[in-house]
This record gives C-alpha cells, sequence and structure tokens, in this order.
C-alpha cells in the first residue's frame, strides 16, 4: 500500500492513546474515521473540471467500503485547482482536485500529489460554424488576439468571439501552457490570452456562451462535450478517449489528488482504491481516461 508506514506509525499511536484513555477511565467510543470536517466524511475541494469525476469514484468506493465506513459521507466542493493547495494545507479538505499540472513550488508545499486519470481540454465553436480543424498554431493565433475574424483560417467573414475561464482554473492553465501561451507554469513568455476574452467561472457557462454565440469559440473538458456545441479538430486529430489516451490528441491534462500530510484514513484507502485497476476501470466507466 501507498501510506503503509505511515499505517503503522498512526497504529502505534492510537494504540498508545487508547491505553491512556482505558486508564482515564473514559467509555466514549469513537467509530469510523474523520476527516476535515470532523465527522465520518473524506473533504474533497478544488478542480470543478474533475469534481463530477471524483463524485462518481465516491459513490463506488463507497459501495466498495461500505463495511468498513458504513457511515462514510464524501464533502464534494467545486472551486477550481487553485484552490486546491490552500484547502489542503489550512486543513480545510483532506484531499485537493488539480485538473492541470502542478507548478515546482506547488510541489514543495503538499506531502504528495498522485495523478489519476488524464483528460482532453477540446476546442468548441457554435455547432453551426463551418470549421472543422484548427492547427495549434492557429489556436493559439486565435486565443491571444493575433487572429479576431474567421476568414482568417478560412472560416466566414465574422468577427471571433473568445470565451474563456476564469485566470485560477487549471483548465484554463493548462490550455494556455499546451498553446505556448503565458500561464502560471511561465509567466516571461509575451503572448497572453486576448484582452477581447470574455471570463466565465465553469466549463458549463463557457460551453453554454458558446452555444448561443454563431461566432463563438473556447476551450472545456472533454467530458463536457455534448450536442450544443461543435468540437474542432486539432492538428486533424479528433477529441475521444482513445486520442487522448494515446496523447494524439495535442491538448491533454492530467488530473491530480493533492494529499494531505495526515490524511485520514478514509481519505487515503479511496485514494489507494482509486488508483487500483478497480479504481481505474470505474475512471474509464465513467467516461474519463484511466492512466493504467
Amino acid at each position: 500500500m501507498r501510506n503503509i508506514l505511515k499505517r503503522a506509525f498512526a497504529f502505534c499511536l492510537v494504540m498508545a492513546l487508547v491505553s491512556v484513555m482505558t486508564a482515564c477511565g473514559d467509555n466514549d467510543e469513537n467509530k469510523g474515521d474523520t476527516g476535515a470536517s470532523g465527522v465520518d466524511s473524506i473533504v474533497i475541494t478544488g478542480s470543478s473540471s474533475a469534481a463530477g469525476l471524483v463524485k462518481a469514484l465516491g459513490n463506488d468506493f463507497k459501495e466498495e467500503y461500505r463495511d468498513k465506513y458504513p457511515d462514510l459521507k464524501f464533502q464534494i466542493t467545486e472551486e477550481d485547482s487553485g484552490s486546491a493547495i490552500d484547502a489542503v494545507r489550512s486543513g480545510r479538505a483532506d484531499i485537493g482536485l488539480i485538473s492541470r499540472a502542478v507548478t515546482d513550488e506547488e510541489k514543495s508545499l503538499v506531502d504528495d500529489i498522485e495523478v489519476f486519470a488524464m483528460d482532453g481540454i477540446a476546442v468548441i465553436a457554435n455547432k453551426n460554424c463551418n470549421i472543422e480543424n484548427l492547427t495549434v498554431s492557429q489556436a493559439k493565433k486565435i486565443f491571444s488576439g493575433r487572429i479576431i475574424n474567421w476568414s482568417d483560417v478560412g472560416g466566414e467573414n465574422t468577427k471571433i468571439n473568445v470565451y474563456s475561464r476564469e485566470e485560477s482554473s487549471g483548465t484554463r492553465n493548462e490550455f494556455l501552457n499546451l498553446l505556448g501561451l503565458n500561464s502560471i507554469f511561465d509567466t516571461t513568455r509575451e503572448k497572453k490570452l486576448t484582452d477581447r476574452a470574455t471570463i466565465y467561472n465553469s466549463s458549463e457557462e463557457v460551453k453554454k456562451a458558446v452555444a448561443g454565440d454563431k461566432s463563438g469559440i473556447g476551450y472545456i473538458s472533454m467530458t463536457a462535450l455534448d450536442k450544443t456545441v461543435k468540437d474542432i479538430a486539432v492538428d486533424d486529430v479528433k477529441i475521444n478517449a482513445q486520442n487522448v489516451g494515446d496523447e494524439n490528441y495535442k491538448l491533454v491534462r492530467n488530473f491530480s489528488f493533492v494529499i494531505a500530510k495526515d490524511e485520514s484514513e478514509a481519505a487515503d484507502d479511496f485514494i489507494d482504491w482509486v488508483l487500483s485497476a478497480k479504481g481505474q476501470q470505474a475512471v474509464e466507466a465513467a467516461g474519463y481516461v484511466p492512466i493504467k
């Protein structure tokens, strides 16, 4: 198991405490495992893109471990990747969710970071858009504002309206980084997201805006795709689970757990289960790409 040494130490500590409590005549019973909320729960916060998958995995885990944790609850808050590190460090959460790569500074702030799934970032346009494919270079120029008319990439003679996520979004930072634009991973890059972009705080809002704008373009998680928008191929490769898993599609990112230094046993078991063969099957069944 991933944290066997930590568990052995925790076991010895618990046994010592039990002895003390018994000697003092304390008859209170402590049932189950307690997370950051102080009850039988696992508190998770961070990326809204990864939260939907983790909710599904949480339900599967509760079924699998119902004998060990009969009253276990998951408290999952959708914020953004930027909040995950702070939530874990401050004790607000047992597990943080990040939907982008992790900076070296962030790695130094927590106990561990585990990749548990892969996701593709889809470039989306209005479903009536006549563009089927963009090169990475064309996408970079559109989202940085150097191409502002669809006619410059073979479309109609109309202005391109760019829709984007907020600055702290993991989806935004990974997308910009993959395009070679300024992001938290390289703030020295000259080219940034265009100032003309309209900003939203979720993929659903971006998708809704693009669906309602025949000149719109944006980006969302692959699993958020539906018939209301059109996904555009990148370098002639369509976004799907196969192409993301093989990384033939260029805009691929990881979903990761940010792990506290003293996470609860239930949180530890959940992480180990997600990383197991059975957990990875559940990742795939939920429509995401497993890491193994």
